[in-house]
């Protein structure tokens, strides 16, 4: 798994230089340009603000015992674990669950509720992609992509809600089961720390409200997210109403969420803006700076929380040692 997302991060490299060379550097990079220093500080200013409403619906799955100012450092790092690093699928859902143990969080409630969060944040972009769609259907009543797309949400949404029921019906408590013989070493840690996790997501799944509520949050985010995309046309000197804003990065979402073996959609998320941007007139260069500026805000965004963190798990390691040498 690990070599395949390594290959996959090659290729969207590779794939990135290809469309500059074919859009023209000099004038990727002038467009990038004209974003400017202002234009870049408000697009990490707004990625910033979307650590509060992932990690609030996040909060609300968890027991709440503990303040939501730790699932805001989680989330801060998995985002910058799912931005900055070539990690195999689930890497960065890992790194934030280890944030939440070090904080004070049982393993298996860590656990259940990361679970349950990104089952909901599957079914809110999806829901998102369908937003676009519909926009994108009034902004081009023949656009040739609407019915195939639809039917691509409506099997995803399937897929979730399959997903969503199995956990409900005992995957984990099956997976429990499998884990039995597991007695020593590193397995054996897990298969005890892990106990009773069909249980904690049981009981997650029988608070509706919180559900929902996270849900909403979830979907509130994708919906704040595009704001980066608007301030970046705006500098780049071609504004486009909000609909066709969410419409089009509806659409590279989703193309990023299929391609989930290319890390941080690298490539993808480029070819994306080119072509869907060329829909709303938007010129390749242009598209492509769009692109790598987004991405750019991205890193400023979340880079200082690998920093942090590596430092506290640093101090953490050097206390530890002492600990031993003592």
């Amino acid at each position: 798994m690990k070599r395949t997302v390594i290959i996959g991060g090659i290729v969207g490299v590779g794939l990135i230089l290809v469309l500059l060379v074919h859009s023209g550097m000099a004038d990727v990079i002038h467009a990038a340009v004209r974003v400017g220093w202002l234009g870049l500080f408000l697009m990490v200013l707004v990625r910033c603000v979307l650590f509060v409403p992932c990690a609030l619906a996040w909060w609300l799955l968890s027991s709440r015992r503990m303040g939501w100012s730790l699932f805001i450092w989680a989330s801060w790092v998995r985002a910058a674990m799912g931005e900055l690093f070539i990690t195999p699928p689930l890497g960065s859902e890992v790194a934030g669950m280890r944030i939440l143990t070090n904080g004070g969080i049982r393993m298996v409630d860590a656990a259940a509720c990361t679970v349950v969060d990104l089952t909901l944040d599957l079914g809110s972009q999806v829901v998102f992609a369908v937003t676009g769609l519909i926009l994108l259907s009034i902004s081009m009543p023949d656009f040739p992509w609407l019915l195939h797309g639809l039917l691509a949400s409506l099997l995803a949404i399937a897929a979730i809600a399959g997903f969503a029921l199995v956990q409900k019906g005992g995957l984990f408590h099956w997976l429990e089961d499998r884990m039995s013989r597991w007695s020593s070493g590193w397995l054996g840690v897990m298969r005890v720390s892990m106990q009773g996790m069909h249980e904690r997501i049981t009981a997650i799944y029988h608070r509706p409200r919180h559900l929902l509520g996270s849900f909403l949050l979830q979907y509130a985010a994708w919906m704040i997210g595009v704001v980066p995309t608007w301030i970046g046309l705006s500098f780049l000197g071609h504004p486009l109403a909000w609909h066709q804003v969410i419409a089009m990065d509806a659409m590279v979402f989703a193309l990023r969420s299929v391609a989930f073996m290319m890390p941080a959609g690298i490539g993808v998320q480029e070819g994306a803006y080119i072509l869907l941007g060329q829909l709303f007139g938007l010129d390749a260069a242009s598209a492509l700076a769009l692109s790598l500026v987004r991405r750019a805000a991205d890193s400023l965004a979340t880079f200082p929380a690998l920093l942090l963190w590596q430092a506290r798990e640093g101090k953490r390691l050097h206390k530890d040692y002492r600990a031993v040498q003592k």
